[in-house]
């Protein structure tokens, strides 16, 4: 039961506990001026055919109140009802964000090196590493200082360069393979709750493209993702939005 409820017929209006909704309804008597219903109690105003208007006391709130209460209800939720995206924008929005998690997997990225510490796999770490390659090479070092992950700083070869820069290609390719691999089930999901229960996340997971390599979890593009570094290329590659999106 409402504590207060008032319906003006003339103006569509059922008023409930002080919210007024333009509603769809006929009174359920002739002549219904207005209802008042307050503190378990109220009165009907009704019309004669003279158009002089009386009070009526109401005899029963589920008789005569309860019927514009629902009316106003089903009003009240069909406004409020939460949007249910369709299933063609629920997959929209599920790319959306994989393509946030994998920019911010790759810029953040970072691995364990077999030089025995963690080293930053970014773009900007790739680019670090070959320049220092490039500078122990053309000159007569033997070793240089590298800033790992950490911010710790260690003395370290040109063969461990090497090797850096190889582990930060494989791991653009590894997390490349997980976005495909994503990128997969949920364009293969057929059903609101498969599509829910794929968890976007870029934490190492085993054989996520069913061993598949990653040029073949493209599949979607004809062109190969190159993961080597060219002289205007990233090591994660240069490619266009339709062949990594």
């Amino acid at each position: 039961m409402k504590d207060h409820v008032t319906v003006i017929p003339s103006d569509k209006t059922i008023i409930v506990n002080g919210i007024g909704l333009i509603c769809d309804f006929k009174t359920h008597i002739p002549g219904l001026h207005a209802l008042q219903w307050h503190g378990g109690k109220g009165s009907l105003e009704i019309v004669s055919d003279d158009g002089k208007i009386s009070n009526h006391e109401i005899s029963s709130y589920t008789s005569e109140v309860n019927s514009y209460v629902e009316i106003w209800q089903a009003k009240y939720d069909e406004i409020n009802a939460p949007y249910v995206p369709t299933f063609e924008e629920a997959k929209a929005a599920k790319l959306a964000e994989l393509n946030t998690a994998f920019t911010t997997a790759a810029e953040t990225a970072h691995c364990t090196s077999s030089a025995g510490f963690e080293i930053n796999a970014d773009k900007t770490a790739a680019r670090n590493i070959s320049n220092l390659i490039v500078a122990l090479e053309e000159t007569d070092r033997e070793t240089v200082h590298f800033c790992a992950y950490d911010n710790t700083f260690h003395t370290v070869n040109l063969p461990q360069l090497k090797t850096m820069r190889l582990e930060v290609i494989d791991h653009a390719e590894a997390l490349y393979q997980m976005k495909w691999g994503l990128r997969n089930r949920i364009y293969a999901a057929e059903t609101p709750g498969a599509l829910e229960a794929i968890v976007i996340t870029f934490e190492p997971e085993p054989d996520i493209t069913g061993g598949q390599s990653a040029t073949e979890a493209s599949c979607n593009t004809d062109t190969p993702v190159t993961f080597i570094e060219q002289s205007n290329q990233s090591i994660y590659g240069e490619v266009n939005d339709e062949q990594t999106v």
